[in-house]
């Protein structure tokens, strides 16, 4: 594992390829076609009982961030 200098610059780097990977599992080339695109590109659905462990946990804060 790299400290300093050389571990910013692994990070950013690590940071770079999930930027790129992610970018192109979406099919845009560009940051521009990404904000474009952006709302676009996000699928959302209905939420289920699977978001929620019990009928309460909503109240209690809890479901995974859906709501």
């Amino acid at each position: 594992m790299a400290g300093g200098k050389e571990g910013v610059d692994r990070a950013f780097q690590i940071l770079r390829t999930e930027l790129d990977r992610a970018m192109g599992l979406l099919g845009v080339g560009t940051i521009q076609d990404l904000k474009a695109r952006g709302a676009s590109l996000v699928k959302q659905r209905q939420p289920s009982s699977r978001d929620y462990p019990d009928r309460a946990a909503y109240e209690r804060g809890y479901g995974g961030g859906i709501i």
